[in-house]
């Protein structure tokens, strides 16, 4: 690796203990770890015999780095690349006590996707996730991740801290991955390491204590907070976390003692108020997390909701229960799953950028299968495709073959898992993936 910033190794020093120190910085020495999650509901043997992430039943830690893009199960969503620490936020969830009327979870600062989809797969059946960009680019990565992983009871915002503050007592559960100077990224992501300087730490720090203040009037009382940064310094973690204190949250008391040897307790004047999983010392890079929930003697006034769905409607024949509700965006009707009308919650101008995954584009009085549609997790395949057919489709390739015994309107795969639409013409398979995925690489 480069040359560590000198004041980064100042301030880990300070930190951490010397033993703690020594394994960082070995550990920011050697290559960068390589995992993946799982998809429950698209499963396949990929991966299966790969070592198991400790605190996650679907990760997998792996010897080498495959060529990921190259792989049509990447596409079909039945993986996601994740780092192995950021999966311990599975475990934490899986710890919290929730009352009945399901779950309303905010991903504050959800890009690329990872940590939506660990609260996806923990809302399955049980609550509704709003996943939140600000940043255009980075909403529309998130926005691809989640579609392609097929949960149908997720909706996509882009709006402030601030904006979603004024939504009063909303929401049961907030992950605030938040903004920070990407310590814990150093061996992944060379600019992580180019851009590091003392004032970025300031700079996230009051970002941070922000978004923090923003947010809190939209959590209910007895709410949970969980806060988590890629990074290793008291600034952007201990202290943030006395904010929240401060502001009426209390600590959520978990223990791990079967990986304490891959965590480090983060003391702040006597008290223990998270978590470090660190290079060279845990699986994965640089994470901090901590849990907190809000004090349930705090005010409560709900917004009072009143947004509402239409009920979903198909003319396809398609599995029951796959969407209960639509919602309409120009000519895309999008199918969602909100069994508990958790929605309802949210103001009825509140502005969306998606709502469930995109089903059906209508064309007159016709609907035309979207790409959603197929990821739902729902569908079997009809035309099984070789890797190199696979990989030809992905680059939104039309397919030549005998379609006289198929219907008009087919879907294809790999290895048992959905890739996507075609439309069966004589002699032909005309390509219906969206050209915003293509493949581009050889």
């Amino acid at each position: 690796m480069d040359t560590l910033p000198t004041d980064f190794v100042a301030t880990l020093e300070d930190h951490f203990d010397r033993e703690v120190v020594g394994a960082v910085l070995r550990g920011l020495d050697e290559p960068p770890s390589i995992s993946v999650r799982l998809n429950q509901n698209k499963p396949s043997d990929r991966f299966n015999t790969e070592r198991r992430v400790p605190w996650s039943d679907r990760g997998r830690l792996l010897e080498k780095r495959p060529s990921f893009s190259l792989d049509p199960l990447l596409h079909a969503g039945a993986y996601y690349v994740q780092d192995s620490s950021s999966m311990v936020i599975e475990y934490l969830l899986n710890q919290l006590s929730f009352k009945g009327g399901g779950i309303l979870a905010l991903d504050l600062c959800a890009a690329p996707g990872g940590k939506s989809i660990i609260l996806s797969d923990f809302l399955e059946e049980r609550g509704y996730l709003i996943a939140n960009e600000v940043d255009q680019k980075r909403n529309a990565v998130l926005t691809e991740n989640l579609l392609k992983w097929g949960s149908a009871h997720h909706a996509i915002t882009r709006l402030s801290a601030s904006k979603l503050g004024e939504f009063e007592s909303v929401f049961d559960l907030v992950l605030i991955d938040a903004p920070c100077s990407g310590e814990g990224m150093f061996r992944k992501d060379a600019f992580a390491l180019e851009q590091w300087n003392l004032d970025l730490v300031a700079q996230c720090t009051n970002t941070q204590s922000q978004i923090l203040n923003d947010i809190d009037s939209a959590i209910r009382p007895g709410g949970y907070v969980v806060y988590s940064t890629c990074t290793m310094n008291i600034q952007e973690n201990e202290r943030q976390v006395k904010h929240m204190l401060e502001l009426g949250y209390e600590l959520v008391a978990i223990d791990m003692p079967e990986f304490a040897h891959y965590l480090i307790p983060a003391f702040y004047e006597n008290e223990k108020l998270g978590w470090y999983l660190l290079p060279g010392i845990s699986s994965g890079e640089g994470l901090f997390v901590a849990v907190l929930q809000k004090k349930s003697d705090a005010s409560f006034s709900p917004s009072g909701g009143g947004f509402e769905l239409l009920e979903f409607e198909s003319q396809m024949e398609i599995p029951e229960g796959i969407f209960n509700y639509h919602w309409t965006k120009k000519e895309v009707q999008y199918g969602t799953l909100d069994c508990f009308g958790l929605l309802n919650r949210l103001p009825q101008q509140m502005a969306f950028k998606s709502v469930g995954l995109p089903a059906f584009e209508m064309k007159g009085d016709r609907q035309i299968p979207k790409h959603g549609l197929a990821m739902s997790n729902q569908f079997n395949i009809d035309i099984e495709l070789s890797e190199k057919q696979a990989l030809d489709y992905l680059r939104c390739q039309s397919i030549n073959m005998d379609t006289s015994n198929l219907p008009s309107w087919c879907i294809v795969g790999f290895e048992g898992i959905p890739l996507g639409w075609v439309k069966a013409v004589p002699n032909r398979l005309n390509n219906h993936y969206p050209k915003s995925y293509k493949l581009r690489q050889q």
